[in-house]
């Protein structure tokens, strides 16, 4: 028995409605046929903004609270089925990888579109928490820390600026030691 509710996380890839689902073994499943265009519609109205990069789509075949479109089963063909949007007056087709979450075609498909959830990445200049693989306290501390890294003495590291590439990782006093040079010392 699968679940009441499934959530899928469809984005724009190539100029086509994705989605991928390590759960079924799907990767890069398009949406094809009118299905497409369902979506863009339903994206549309409801104002979601940055689809194109993913949205949660919440599907059911029983219908479920504050669901935004009704899909209607019309007929089985073309290796899968076509469903009707009579909010949009559209048709779509759905491929067999239908099947992977229904054992049969609903005869209705219940969805609502949601924005997929903001996941706020941290900056360096955040306070860090101990323990946390950026802690500039506990840096280096560890042996096997100082085994990698030897520049890392007593547990003193620094952010550098290192033009092009960004900031970097560097030695207290701003040696080279991860190239096997010593500061003050002329290359031979």
């Amino acid at each position: 028995m699968s679940n009441a509710l499934m959530v899928i996380f469809p984005y724009r890839h190539k100029g086509m409605w994705v989605f991928d689902d390590e759960d079924v073994g799907l990767r890069k499943e398009p949406f094809v046929s009118g299905a497409d265009t369902i979506i863009d519609h339903a994206v549309d109205t409801l104002g979601i903004q940055n689809a194109r990069k993913g949205f949660r789509l919440v599907f059911s075949a029983n219908p479920f609270p504050d669901y935004h479109l009704k899909l209607d089963w019309l007929r089985e063909g073309d290796g899968g089925n076509w469903y009707a949007s009579e909010q949009f007056d559209m048709e779509g087709w759905l491929c067999p990888a239908l099947l992977k979450y229904f054992e049969e075609a609903p005869k209705q498909i219940y969805a609502r579109f949601l924005p997929k959830p903001i996941v706020k990445r941290s900056k360096l200049s955040r306070s860090f928490v101990k323990g946390d693989p950026l802690d500039f306290a506990s840096a280096g501390n560890s042996p096997e820390h100082r085994q990698r890294r030897p520049w890392r003495l007593g547990g003193r590291v620094r952010l550098r600026w290192g033009g092009r590439r960004g900031y970097r990782w560097g030695a207290p006093g701003g040696g080279s030691h991860h190239r096997g040079r010593r500061p003050g010392r002329p290359e031979a």
